[in-house]
């Protein structure tokens, strides 16, 4: 399993995917250094905004990195597909908390540098973190499942993840049609989060913390639905 996941990072970092992902975060921490009188009273709201969207598109491109003969052959060499699922998934994780902690990095420090209890601070930037954390699984998750490898073709695919993405932004326009808003649940909180980011004064809160449990809960739901997809693949029979 180790070296299974370290020959997915090795292929991640060598076909140099992280230039989209550290990019951003490279120019957002950029921007808050330079514009800090003006964006660091709301920054939290526009890095989880950020890390979703680089986690989506990442994890979306991440079917990029091996192809399908390959994949066979490392099925064969490991012995089972299930080990070679659960590196790629393990992959995700290990991105989500590598982006997670850049790009809260220069934030976190000046708030620990800046006035304030410090007992509150590392509180708040705990929860924070955990958020971020679970936004960045979830983006993951997501594009994740919506790959040309899982969903069959690649116009599809791009429509469906476009769909999702309408869905979680004009959650509050759409909840007008009287059918449409039964189905919000199968989009994630996304938009709440952020408004509730950019009403709180304190992130360490039982709101807060509901919140990371129902993305913890949705991520978990979107990994079971790739899991059950990737089991009825047709590449399974290399296995």
């Amino acid at each position: 399993m180790k070296a299974l996941l370290r020959f997915n990072y090795l292929m991640y970092m060598s076909k140099f995917h992280f230039l989209l992902p550290f990019t951003f975060i490279l120019v957002y921490s950029g921007l808050l250094y330079v514009l800090s009188i003006f964006l660091f009273s709301h920054c939290f709201v526009i890095s989880t905004a950020l890390l979703f969207a680089i986690s989506l598109l990442d994890g979306f491109y991440a079917y990029k990195l091996c192809r399908d003969n390959m994949q066979a052959i490392l099925m064969m060499k490991s012995g089972s597909a299930v080990k070679c699922y659960i590196s790629r998934e393990l992959l995700l994780v290990l991105l989500a908390v590598q982006y997670t902690v850049l790009i809260l990095l220069y934030p976190s420090i000046i708030s620990l540098l800046g006035s304030g209890k410090l007992s509150r601070i590392v509180t708040d930037l705990a929860a924070i973190l955990f958020l971020h954390l679970f936004v960045a699984l979830c983006g993951y998750e997501i594009g994740g499942l919506f790959q040309p490898k899982i969903i069959g073709r690649r116009v599809p695919a791009a429509l469906l993840m476009l769909g999702t993405i309408a869905g979680i932004f004009l959650r509050q326009e759409l909840s007008m049609i009287p059918i449409i808003k039964y189905l919000f649940w199968i989009f994630p909180p996304i938009a709440k989060l952020l408004r509730l980011v950019y009403d709180k004064e304190m992130f360490f809160t039982a709101e807060m913390g509901s919140m990371i449990i129902q993305l913890f809960l949705y991520t978990s739901l979107v990994l079971a639905a790739k899991a059950y997809l990737q089991s009825r693949r047709k590449w399974a029979i290399y296995e």
